[in-house]
């Protein structure tokens, strides 16, 4: 209905093929909205918009799991439109360098959270504190 195919959701597919979850949309339910009711983004095209702001390679399902609900928070107040700069998340960015990171594996990003880990919350504050510096 989104015109979005299974590779496009990392997390789907990688759920199917964990046997965690399905990515046969054969095997979904599908509801139709009635053309004239309110155009609101169904919760599972809100998760996509939130991870087209981050970059992810290899990252754990308890790092990216806490960094969407952070990221609805930063949406909700009105500051995730703000934010123009890729989030980078996963093990893929170990030793690398960087603008802006979550976790541990971006420790040496010129910003970013500390966790192994970070808690929603923490990623939540953090990012509200680099969206609002950059205001200034």
């Amino acid at each position: 209905m989104m015109h979005y195919q299974v590779e496009d959701v990392p997390y789907v597919k990688l759920a199917g093929e964990l046997g965690v979850g399905c990515s046969d949309i054969s095997k979904a339910k599908i509801l139709f909205c009635q053309e004239e009711a309110e155009k609101i983004l169904p919760k599972s095209r809100k998760v996509v918009e939130l991870a087209d702001a981050v970059e992810e390679v290899e990252s754990c399902s308890a790092c990216y799991g806490y960094l969407i609900p952070a990221l609805e928070m930063l949406k909700e107040e009105g500051l995730f439109e703000k934010l123009h700069e890729k989030i980078c998340i996963g093990q893929g960015y170990r030793g690398q360098n960087g603008e802006l990171g979550v976790g541990h594996c971006t420790c040496k990003f010129r910003h970013h959270v500390e966790g192994c880990p970070p808690l929603e919350k923490d990623i939540y504050e953090f990012l509200k504190e680099y969206i609002l510096g950059k205001e200034e």
